[in-house]
């Protein structure tokens, strides 16, 4: 699909569930309600089969925390086995992940986002209130032991996780793995904390050779680092804009389609999926054809739900 800015949209994340068993300081706040009544897998796999008829071919599962959904690794399953569909991807807090990397090898995952901002036990209680660093970790091993692919997604905040950068280059430089920095957008209690862009992160490497390197056809920018076992990536929405590339669309854990993370704007897809596949993808195309060129972040833009809702 192109929209009318001429981009290829093939990229769907989808949000299934707004639960979440952490409540880390930029996302969820402590006394939220995860209340959502999700969709089901019918309706999910209703919209990603329309949407691969018209050309998406990846997609990815997010929340809240996806494997509080006790059938998401049938959902990847089924996901898979959509004609059009090249690869299904997961984000997750990994607290879980050791418990589900089985099912989700078994089920033909493709790859593992896990959203880890720092290394220090304490620190890490601070910002997602609960003490489970050690859970996570363990998670990582197990699905790197299943032979899946693995990002880390570590998110920075001026005064608080700032120093641990230098804790999570070192844990690339002698660990085979993916440790991507994202720039923290004002979305939801995101807009309460500063972000620290990746070019203040790659002051932290001092004068390090850097070789460019290509992964996947999301947004993030890769390095490989001389002395370095492991790749680093940057995604700078905030300081790099990259919106002329964006290639996604979102559907959110409400059955809301939006062509944009930083708007409230969205198209109710539930009345679509009861009148039928015809109706769905006229849904789709509309939420393509109205795609903005960007967002407006920068002027006091943002949308009123928090990630959690829209999908992280």
């Amino acid at each position: 699909m192109k929209d009318s800015y001429g981009r290829t949209i093939d990229y769907m994340r989808v949000s299934v569930t707004n639960k979440c068993n952490l409540r880390c300081l930029y996302c969820m706040p402590g006394s939220c309600s995860d209340s959502c009544d999700m969709l089901s897998v019918e309706d999910i796999l209703t919209v990603c089969s329309c949407a691969a008829e018209l050309g998406i071919r990846h997609i990815k599962l997010t929340g809240g925390e996806p494997l509080l959904r006790r059938d998401c690794a049938e959902l990847v399953y089924e996901l898979k086995r959509i004609n059009g569909i090249r690869t299904v991807t997961l984000t997750t807090n990994g607290i879980l992940l050791k418990k589900y990397a089985d099912k989700l090898f078994d089920s033909g995952i493709d790859g593992i986002n896990v959203s880890l901002d720092t290394l220090d036990r304490e620190k890490y209680k601070y910002i997602t209130g609960a003490d489970e660093l050690y859970s996570v970790i363990d998670g990582i091993q197990r699905a790197e032991e299943r032979g899946i692919f693995v990002k880390i997604n570590s998110v920075i905040m001026r005064g608080i996780n700032e120093d641990d950068i230098s804790s999570i280059l070192l844990f690339v430089k002698h660990r085979p793995v993916v440790v991507r920095f994202i720039e923290l957008m004002p979305v939801g209690e995101g807009s309460k904390y500063i972000g620290v862009s990746g070019a203040d992160i790659l002051e932290k490497l001092g004068n390090a050779k850097l070789y460019t390197k290509r992964i996947g056809s999301g947004p993030a920018v890769y390095y490989n680092v001389e002395g370095y076992r492991g790749i680093i990536g940057f995604i700078d929405p905030m300081s790099n804009k990259f919106c002329h590339k964006c290639s996604r669309l979102r559907l959110d854990c409400e059955g809301r389609l939006r062509s944009c993370l930083a708007y409230d704007d969205g198209f109710d897809m539930l009345p679509a999926i009861k009148t039928g596949r015809e109706a769905v993808k006229d849904v789709i195309k509309k939420a393509v054809a109205e795609k903005p060129l960007g967002h407006c972040f920068e002027k006091g833009v943002a949308p009123k739900d928090g990630m959690y809702c829209i999908g992280g």
